[in-house]
């Protein structure tokens, strides 16, 4: 399958496009300043291929509170918790059934 010249130049702007919305989404959850976003917000649009890889490796500001889990929690994938929780019901089970064979 061969691609037009427009086909590709086209893909090529969305990637870019794309790349440099992930950037400023990154940047949303920082905590920096309206100058500090602004210049990793050029450097993420002005270096087209390599801007916003350098501003998500850079890790620049802190993460904000609100994005930061506590101490305690832990994110589990939707897999990971299905497996969990079914896991937890088979335990449940295997005990009850334990218990009424100790019972006899």
């Amino acid at each position: 399958m061969l691609l037009s010249a427009s086909t590709v130049r086209f893909l090529l702007l969305l990637g870019l496009f794309g790349m440099a919305l992930l950037a400023a989404f990154y940047l949303r959850r920082r905590e920096l300043t309206l100058v500090e976003y602004i210049a990793w917000g050029m450097l993420a649009v002005c270096l087209p291929l390599v801007g916003p890889f350098l501003v998500i490796l850079n890790h620049p500001g802190r993460l904000r509170a609100e994005y930061k889990l506590p101490a305690h929690a832990q994110r589990l994938s939707p897999a990971a918790q299905f497996l969990a929780e079914r896991l937890r019901t088979f335990e449940r089970i295997a005990f009850t059934i334990m218990a009424k064979i100790r019972e006899e």
